[in-house]
């Protein structure tokens, strides 16, 4: 997503395989000289995080994304992704030119796939402080409903649990009373 030409780590091209690459961003992990990069495909996003010991790399489908922060604390980019399962973080080092403008290009894009996705508008809140920045959404719930299946050994939710917790986001505000009316009607179809 940057202005130069990066090259991805064979690790994430492994990962990545024959999907194609919406945008990515690489900076430097804590470890100085070890690149980490996050990858946007068309089916989710791939963080490479490198350790000492080799490649930490990690694929979240696009169902599975819960919400999304990207923070710069005192010139330190942080980008964060929150899934059902709890939260990656990776932090990109680098020249605030190189790292931030790229990585925040990476997070409008992200927020514009799952919008696109879901059919929805996502909005953005942005937060500015002395210290540190911070711009973040929530996915729309209906990302985590429509399709998906259940993870291995273990079983879908019913379709009143899948409308408890609809019901919850809506009490929230993070789902408009009408979102959830119309989702709730098309779970009941399915009974």
């Amino acid at each position: 997503m940057g202005k130069k030409e990066m090259v991805l780590h064979e690790k994430v091209k492994e990962a990545i395989g024959d999907r194609e690459v919406v945008g990515f961003v690489t900076g430097f992990g804590l470890i100085k000289k070890l690149v980490a990069t996050i990858v946007l495909t068309e089916s989710g996003i791939v963080i490479c995080d490198p350790k000492l010991t080799g490649m930490d790399v990690t694929e979240i489908p696009f169902e599975q994304i819960v919400s999304t922060e990207y923070m710069l604390h005192m010139g330190v980019p942080y980008f964060s992704v929150t899934t059902q399962s709890g939260k990656k973080q990776l932090t990109l080092s680098g020249q605030k030119k190189d790292v931030h403008e790229p990585a925040l290009a990476l997070f409008e894009a992200l927020k514009d796939k799952l919008s696109e996705l879901a059919s929805v508008p996502i909005s953005v809140t942005h937060n500015k402080g002395m210290m540190k920045e911070v711009w973040s959404f929530y996915a729309p719930p209906q990302l985590a409903v429509m399709g998906t299946k259940a993870p291995e050994g273990k079983t879908a939710e019913s379709i009143p649990d899948q409308i408890r917790k609809l019901a919850e986001l809506r009490d929230a505000g993070i789902i408009s009373p009408e979102e959830f009316e119309s989702k709730k009607k098309e779970l009941l179809a399915r009974l």
